[in-house]
């Protein structure tokens, strides 16, 4: 009897940080990424610490309401968070807005209608450790 109470204490050990690590990610997922589902985006995490934001044509992101991004900034760093920007509601009046996310790691702009001094500006502004990529037109 010993040795399973002993065994049990070993595995509820081993489960702790898991569970709570688990716990940690819903919390971050329910205060930063719902929030945008009345924007229309769509949400993808793996469980592991990856999370990805995509506004999508469908998506009621615009440059009157880009600010709300800003909530990401409230994720932890430890994460890896990527944001997909694929609407054409979206121009040069939200650089400064992308330029302040500062845990996104790879931010990809695709269907915008951001002018090329706009992505150039983009570039420039963002941190250092953002990964930004423009998709052209055959998938590159």
């Amino acid at each position: 009897m010993l040795v399973c109470a002993l065994l049990f204490a070993v595995w509820l050990a081993a489960l702790y940080p898991f569970l709570a690590a688990m716990q940690e990610r819903n919390r971050v997922q329910d205060e930063v990424f719902m929030p945008f589902a009345d924007l229309q985006a769509d949400f993808l995490h793996n469980g592991f610490g990856v999370f990805i934001l995509e506004f999508h044509k469908h998506s009621l992101l615009s440059d009157t309401n880009a600010n709300e991004l800003l909530l990401l900034n409230q994720m932890p760093p430890k994460y890896e968070l990527t944001l997909v920007i694929d609407t054409n509601a979206i121009t040069d009046a939200s650089i400064d807005t992308f330029a302040n996310l500062t845990t996104v790691d790879y931010l990809i702009v695709g269907d915008t209608v951001l002018s090329a001094e706009g992505f150039a500006n983009l570039e420039q502004q963002l941190p250092t450790e953002t990964h930004f990529k423009i998709p052209t037109k055959n998938g590159g």
